[in-house]
């Protein structure tokens, strides 16, 4: 049996209990409504409405080892967790190119996808997701597309969405990440078209609602952009960094979303598309320090390395919000660069 070189990795579950409640200041806490363009907008203040929350983190069990361990189960680069319907943690692993569920308790109960183009296999997979029918995707991030798996963890085909432009010999799609929306799918994706004559790509980023045909229901934000080949590939932080991993969905249908890289602005969209509401906070963008500036420049180095002419401009500062989650009983979670980058002693 072939075995693969892989670092030590531990995969830990944990559940959290609330420790204490810190109340706020004493001030009034006020947040303020408008209607622009027919759409809410609720400005909440800086300070949090019931103060701060210390959550201490309670470890149910964990899995991995050391690779020379046979007994050890062994994980390689995972690039994605998430819960289906039935509470089991499933979890992507890109550099073995499968998916494994466990129950709640820890017990592995199935394994699917393995390295290949055939039916149930895949490479490249940037992110995992729930399908709307209860079975499983993978994400491929390219060519892109997304692999299916019934509840079972049969294979079930391929799900590729359907862009202006995309096609062979037209253009090259990157998807970056999707998540079930009611009965629809959303993605985050890339449509590259290049003309070889003008020595351009044109790049058509979206994130978009389909339907499990691979039909674009609606844009919901997005950008486009140009690469000229003569003045070097272009790099920018701000353009990748924008909304790729920066949304999330309910499972009746609601999107949210975040586009500036600097302003604490969500978006909330229904399954059809139409904006409803923008939720705003009062937030100092933060400054990096050198160090953190540097090692964005590392990682990126990865990629310009193989770019001679790669031109890479890398922001000052952090975006201020980092992610969006849905958390327990379909709040949502915000992610801010503070809660990132400048944590508490022995906070994580």
């Amino acid at each position: 049996m072939r075995r693969i070189s892989l670092p030590l990795i531990w995969v830990l579950v944990v559940a959290a209990g609330l420790a204490c409640l810190t109340q706020s200041s004493g001030a009034e806490w006020k947040v303020t409504e408008e209607v622009k363009d027919g759409v809410k907008w609720i400005h909440n203040p800086a300070t949090p409405k019931d103060g701060v929350r210390e959550i201490k983190l309670r470890e149910l069990w964990r899995k991995g080892g050391d690779p020379e361990d046979e007994e050890a189960e062994i994980f390689g680069v995972i690039v994605a967790i998430f819960q289906d319907h039935d509470g089991n943690i499933c979890m992507v692993d890109m550099q073995l190119s499968e998916i494994r569920v466990y129950s709640p308790e820890g017990e592995l109960l199935r394994s699917m996808g393995r390295a290949g183009e055939g039916p149930g296999e895949f490479q490249q997979a940037g992110a995992g997701c729930l399908l709307p029918d209860g079975g499983y995707g993978v994400v491929q991030t390219w060519p892109g597309k997304i692999i299916k798996f019934n509840s079972d963890g049969t294979p079930a085909g391929t799900f590729v969405p359907k862009v202006e432009g995309a096609g062979p010999g037209a253009g090259f799609l990157v998807t970056y990440g999707a998540g079930a929306a009611g009965d629809n799918l959303v993605i985050a994706c890339m449509n590259q078209v290049v003309d070889q004559t003008k020595g351009v790509m044109d790049r058509d980023n979206i994130l978009g609602v389909f339907d499990i045909e691979g039909n674009m229901i609606a844009r919901l934000i997005g950008y486009q952009d140009q690469m000229n080949f003569a003045q070097g590939i272009q790099i920018n932080e701000v353009d990748s960094g924008r909304f790729r991993d920066r949304w999330t969905a309910t499972t009746d249908g609601t999107i949210y979303a975040v586009l500036p890289f600097f302003g604490y602005e969500i978006r909330a969209f229904d399954p059809q598309g139409k904006e409803q509401m923008v939720i705003t906070r009062e937030y100092e963008t933060i400054k990096r320090t050198d160090e953190e500036v540097q090692g964005l420049e590392e990682i990126y180095a990865g990629f310009t390395r193989q770019v001679p002419n790669a031109v890479l401009n890398i922001e000052k500062s952090h975006k201020d919000v980092a992610s969006l989650r849905m958390g327990p009983g379909g709040t949502l979670w915000a992610q801010s660069s503070e809660g990132r980058w400048r944590l508490p002693e022995g906070a994580i």
